[in-house]
């Protein structure tokens, strides 16, 4: 192997400054397909955790919704139980009833008044 020199810088032989060439060109081509790959993870990564956010929000937003619509229901249920009591205790209401389905105590009259069209 023989050296060149031309004044104080060193010349290689043009052998192996080609294979330095291809070389470096591996190296840069391999170095971008690297940072190419790793900005493709990261970026699939970001979407990965926007994506579980938003079904995050909402969830909470449908939980939200969930605990409004069970309150509605605890208050009807407790009209409705409200309802009932008064259905079983009271007998006020339950003549009320009685009378508005159309039953009659036993030897009792019924009088209908019928309106007469003008």
């Amino acid at each position: 192997m023989t050296l060149f020199i031309s004044g104080s810088a060193t010349c290689l032989p043009n052998k192996y400054t080609q294979r330095y060439k291809i070389e470096n060109a591996v190296f840069r081509f391999l170095r971008a397909s690297l940072f190419s790959f790793l900005l493709i993870l990261l970026a699939a990564s970001l979407l990965h955790t926007v994506g579980n956010f938003l079904k995050w929000r909402q969830a909470t937003v449908y939980q939200s919704l969930q605990r409004e619509r069970l309150k509605q229901l605890k208050q009807q249920r407790n009209i409705l139980k409200d309802q009932l009591n008064r259905l079983e205790s009271d007998s006020l209401t339950q003549e009320a009833l009685v009378r508005k389905i159309g039953y009659i105590k036993p030897n009792e009259r019924v009088y209908r008044f019928v309106q007469k069209s003008p």
